[in-house]
This record gives structure tokens, C-alpha cells and sequence, in this order.
């Protein structure tokens, strides 16, 4: 009888716990989330572009290998320039519609390569770029405080989600609901554009992203403030 009571009881208490637990989570996430927007709005969103650091590095390692031909070489030479020209095409234009478009806050852009330490450390100098992609040892962060956008996947059970922006704050703790945790990175017009007008297709895309990422960030500030 004592064996039935006792599993009664647990019967009961485990889902208590399980709730109990959930609830601390789903409380703690939320008062990250708020501050986390508040640190966006009383500071600046940082926003790491694309390098292709690692791209370009193993392309490089290859012309080190003392037995490549010459027609190889001029490939791999041609297409490091390619690379370069492309990437610094597309993170032009991340830079000037952010600008544009996101009201918030102030918008300061760095790489993908830069560390926690480098923005954390020495109020973030040495970490931003200029408008021609090369580093302004003149900008900071002015001791404010900063949430991070970074192209990455959206984590799923199953595996990789989609390509979307995710959002770290300066702990480099990724953020999850309720704050708006990620903006898809390719919009379905995009694809519409890419048949009909194929030149102005991803800038229109990053437009359209940037603008869906400002009204995101800047609805759940209302929301919250």
C-alpha cells in the first residue's frame, strides 16, 4: 500500500518540478530578452559582416604548394580577387541599408572574425569598420552597452535550420523568445527578383531585411517599454 502511495505522490510532484522548472526558464529568457532590447536602444547593435576568412585562408594555403602549375595558380589568384570584389560588394550594401533603415538605434559593423575579448576589452576599439571595410581606430563603443546580429542558422531539434540573423548579447550568450531571436536572411521575393531582375536582387533582398529587422526589434521595444 505504502509502495502505491508513494508512487502516487511522485506521479504528482514530477510534473510540478518539470513545470516549476520551466516556468524559472521561460521568466529568466524573458528579463535577458528586455534587457537585451534595452541594451540595443540605450546603446548600439553591432553587426558582424562576412568575411570569408576561412575561405580565402584555404585558397591561399594552396598557392603555398611548391608543385602548382601555373595555370592553377592563375585560377586560384583569379578567384581570391572574385571573392574579395563580391564580399566586399555585398557588405557595402549591408552597411548602407542598415544605416538607412534601422531607427533604433546606431549601428556600428565589424567582422565575423573579431572575438569577445576584442569588443569587450578597451571599450571595443580597434574593432570597427569605416565605410570602405577598413578599420576606424577612431569609433567605439563610448562605454555603451550592445547586443550582437550575426548571420548563422537557426537551431532546430532535427539539425540545421535556416539562414537567418541571430542575436547574441555582449556576453555572447545567444538570445531566444521572447526576444525576436532571428530574421530569415533570404526573402521569398528575392527569388521573384532573381527571374525578373536579377541585378537588383540582393540588394533589394537586404533591403527588404533590414527593414523587417528594424520593425522586429523596434515592435518588441514598444512592447515591452
Amino acid at each position: 500500500m505504502n509502495r502505491f502511495i508513494f508512487l502516487a505522490i511522485i506521479s504528482v510532484f514530477i510534473p510540478m518540478v518539470v513545470f516549476t522548472q520551466s516556468s524559472v526558464e521561460s521568466e529568466m529568457a524573458k528579463k535577458k530578452a528586455e534587457a537585451a532590447i534595452k541594451d540595443v536602444k540605450d546603446g548600439v547593435l553591432v553587426f558582424r559582416l562576412v568575411s570569408n576568412y576561412k575561405k580565402k585562408e584555404a585558397l591561399k594555403e594552396i598557392l603555398t604548394q611548391p608543385d602548382l602549375d601555373a595555370k592553377t595558380e592563375l585560377n586560384i589568384k583569379n578567384r581570391l580577387k572574385t571573392i574579395e570584389l563580391e564580399t566586399n560588394a555585398t557588405n557595402k550594401m549591408w552597411m548602407e541599408l542598415l544605416q538607412y533603415q534601422f531607427t533604433l538605434s546606431e549601428v556600428l559593423f565589424t567582422y565575423d572574425t573579431t572575438s569577445a575579448k576584442t569588443l569587450n576589452e578597451n571599450d571595443g576599439k580597434m574593432a570597427f569598420l569605416n565605410e570602405d571595410l577598413q578599420i576606424d581606430p577612431a569609433t567605439s563603443l563610448n562605454k555603451r552597452p550592445y547586443v550582437m546580429a550575426y548571420f548563422g542558422n537557426t537551431p532546430t531539434s532535427s539539425g540545421t535550420g535556416i539562414e537567418a540573423i541571430l542575436f547574441k548579447n555582449s556576453a555572447f550568450e545567444p538570445l531566444v523568445k521572447p526576444f525576436p531571436y532571428y530574421i530569415k536572411r533570404t526573402m521569398f521575393t528575392y527569388y521573384k527578383n532573381m527571374l525578373f531582375n536579377p541585378e537588383m536582387a540582393e540588394r533589394r533582398n537586404i533591403e527588404k531585411v533590414a527593414q523587417k529587422l528594424n520593425a522586429a526589434l523596434t515592435d518588441y521595444y514598444e512592447d515591452v517599454f
